[in-house]
């Protein structure tokens, strides 16, 4: 599977004089929660596309970044929580700027090229159940549910 950050790209966010990834393989374990992290913020306003990136398409910039991010700071938290209770602060504030190009992202204020944005998914009344509303006289409900589909 291809993940959306190689070692390489987090190593961009690393201080490696400190701390490094040595290959892809090093690096798996932090970019297959960062990938979960990224593909679920993403997945329902880029639907046809979130996850296909690092697999079929090329993952686009902004997402590449956000991964690498994301897989430095856990390697910070990781590597320096055995030596302060504090989280470390390179790696929060590696985490707190990715957070924000998300949010950035699923608000509409940083686009991906020519990638289809789905936006503001409505749910109405009738995907919630109960959804008949009948009532008699009095006002009591007649029947809370219908049973529209056979299982």
């Amino acid at each position: 599977m291809g993940y959306l950050a190689s070692a390489e790209d987090a190593n961009r966010s690393l201080d490696q004089s400190k701390l490094a990834f040595d290959d892809d393989t090093d690096a798996e374990p932090e970019a297959i929660q960062a990938d979960a992290i990224v593909r679920a913020s993403l997945s329902d306003i880029y639907p046809a596309n979130a996850h296909r990136w690092g697999n079929e398409d090329a993952v686009p910039a902004v997402v590449n970044v956000i991964a690498a991010m994301l897989m430095a700071s856990l390697r910070y938290s990781k590597v320096y929580s055995e030596e302060a209770l504090s989280e470390n602060d390179h790696s929060a504030r590696l985490w707190e700027r990715a957070m924000k190009l998300i949010t950035d992202l699923r608000e509409g204020n940083i686009e991906i090229g020519d990638v289809e944005v789905v936006k503001g998914l409505a749910f109405g009344r009738d995907d919630f159940w109960p959804n008949d509303l009948t009532v008699d006289k009095r006002g009591n409900p007649l029947r809370a549910f219908t049973l529209e589909k056979e299982f």
